[in-house]
Formats: C-alpha cells, sequence, structure tokens
C-alpha cells in the first residue's frame, strides 16, 4: 500500500517514522508532566525535510486528555505550557525585540470543524489601540501591542487569505504574526486533544488538500508562529490506518478506489461544537498569557 498517498496530517510528530523514533535529519525528544505530553521536533535539514514531509524549522506538539475530562489545574497547567512555548517561539523568531504581533485566526466560522481561528481571534484581549491612545491604560503591564483579525476565507471574500493578511501586517506592521487554525490529524486520538506550535508558519486550508497563498516569513517579511490543533481526518487516512493495524498490507483495485475516493471525504467528532469551543478557548487564553499578562 502507499502510505504517503493515503495518510494525511499537519502534524509533524505524526510523520515520525515508527519504531525507535528516529529519523536522520531530525532532532525529537519527549517530556511528560502528569498527562501532559510535550514532542519537541527540529527538523534540520533537506533529508529530513524528506524524511517527514514537512519544512525546515521547529515544531512543538501539546498533547492532552479531553479538556473537559480535565481538572481546573490541569487546565491551568495546559494553558501555562502553552503560553510559555508561545513565549519561547516568539522570544526566538523576534530575537527578543518583539514589541508587537498580529493574531490571524484562520478558517470559516459557519463551518464548525474550521470555525477555531475565527474563535480565537474573538477572543483575544487586544491593546495596540490602547497603546497607541495612552500606554498608561494597561498600567505599563503589557510588554506586547496585541491586535488581531479573521480574514475568512476565499470563498467568503474573493480575495485570497495571504493577501489581506499581507495588507493588514503592512498598515500595523508588527514584530510577530501568530497564525491559529484548524488542522488535519492521522490519529482519532489526537483530535481536539493536541495543539502543535511551528516557526515554519502556515498554508491556510492545507489540512483539507487546498493550497493557498502561504503566511511565512518569506512572503510576507515578517515572522511566522504557526498554532493550530487537529478537529478533522482524512477518511481514507482512518481507513488506511484500519487495515495498517488489521496487518493488510495489499489492496484490491476496488478497496484502492475507495481509499482515493476517500481522500475528498474529512471526519469529525459529534460533539465538535463543543470540543471546538473548548480548543478555542484554551488557545486564546495561552496567546493572552503569552502576550498580555
Amino acid at each position: 500500500m502507499q502510505k504517503g498517498k493515503y495518510v494525511r496530517s499537519d502534524i509533524a510528530a505524526e510523520c515520525m517514522p515508527e519504531g525507535d523514533g528516529a529519523a536522520e535529519g531530525v532532532v525529537y525528544t519527549v517530556a511528560e508532566r502528569g498527562r501532559i505530553r510535550t514532542e519537541r521536533l527540529r527538523i534540520e535539514n533537506e533529508i529530513g525535510e524528506r524524511s517527514l514531509g514537512k519544512p525546515r524549522g521547529s515544531y512543538v506538539t501539546v498533547a492532552f486528555p479531553p479538556i473537559r475530562l480535565c481538572s481546573d489545574d490541569e487546565c491551568a497547567a495546559l494553558k501555562k505550557v502553552i503560553a510559555g512555548e508561545i513565549r519561547r517561539f516568539s522570544a526566538a523568531m523576534t530575537k527578543g525585540q518583539g514589541k508587537s504581533v498580529l493574531i490571524v485566526g484562520l478558517g470559516n466560522r459557519a463551518i464548525t470543524s474550521d470555525a477555531v481561528g475565527p474563535k480565537v481571534s474573538d477572543s483575544i484581549t487586544v491593546t495596540r489601540h490602547l497603546n497607541e491612545l495612552d500606554r498608561r491604560l494597561l498600567g505599563g503591564s503589557s510588554p506586547w501591542s496585541v491586535a488581531a483579525i479573521a480574514p475568512g476565507v476565499l470563498g467568503q471574500t474573493g480575495i485570497e487569505t495571504g493577501e489581506l493578511v499581507k495588507q493588514t501586517a503592512e498598515a500595523v506592521r508588527p514584530s510577530l504574526i501568530v497564525a491559529v487554525d484548524a488542522l488535519a490529524s492521522r490519529s482519532v486520538e489526537r483530535l481536539a486533544q493536541t495543539v502543535q506550535l511551528s516557526d515554519t508558519g502556515i498554508a491556510p486550508g492545507s489540512g483539507i488538500g487546498n493550497r493557498r497563498c502561504p503566511l511565512t516569513k518569506e512572503a510576507l517579511g515578517i515572522p511566522v508562529l504557526a498554532v493550530g490543533a487537529p478537529t478533522i481526518i482524512d477518511s481514507s487516512t482512518m481507513i488506511f490506518e484500519a487495515l495498517e493495524k488489521a496487518g493488510i498490507e495489499s489492496v484490491s483495485e476496488a478497496l484502492s478506489a475507495i481509499l482515493d475516493n476517500g481522500r475528498s471525504f474529512f471526519v469529525t467528532p459529534k460533539e465538535n461544537d463543543v470540543i471546538v469551543n473548548d480548543l478555542s478557548e484554551l488557545i486564546a487564553s495561552a496567546i493572552n498569557a503569552a502576550f498580555t499578562e
């Protein structure tokens, strides 16, 4: 079976080879704190890029139990872990000279599984206008000037998301862009139970196979921190994974046709409205803690 053809994932840690977890050109470590698991992965060269099918850069994946099943202490710890990673990435990407950040909530708020970005944007504590009016209004507590937008998708606006973000960035002139988006996973267990951060930027719509204008430092001239959470899984990926677990290594032409057709369908949990709200609240609170607390 052609694994690369049927298995789709935006999560870099899921692309690590099975077995001892080693991949040439890749540095990978894991740390656990209670039920929170943090995977750090750095793709160092072209060999690593080919091995994982991801661009060179650093990736951090924070995995956790269903948010509704976390205690108050676990939720607080989870928020602290993600906020800490955002601060670490931000300092490294701006070389410690960060003064302003633009939060971009990617996705279509009319589609629940794609609404993580816009919902996060809605909950961001924006301070740019207050900083410009009078910094004393914030009591001098916030080192960052924060702005946020939810530019929608091409089908809603007729304008490439990348174009809207670029024009906004030219007006706001942020030190850093944080792009928040829904992702696709290869594992049902990761849905709504993972947050990935990466300094490589993001291509809106990539999770469902739509390649739009990328939001990257190369394209925008500004460092882009990608923050995402998986809310969907490709149906052909689900079938393929089940076949693998069943020990089936070859498939008939008829089954191949089903797998090919399944690449156009996506599966999401039945309680998607609840978990997307929980995820959005978690990510927004972590971003607020990172930049305004």
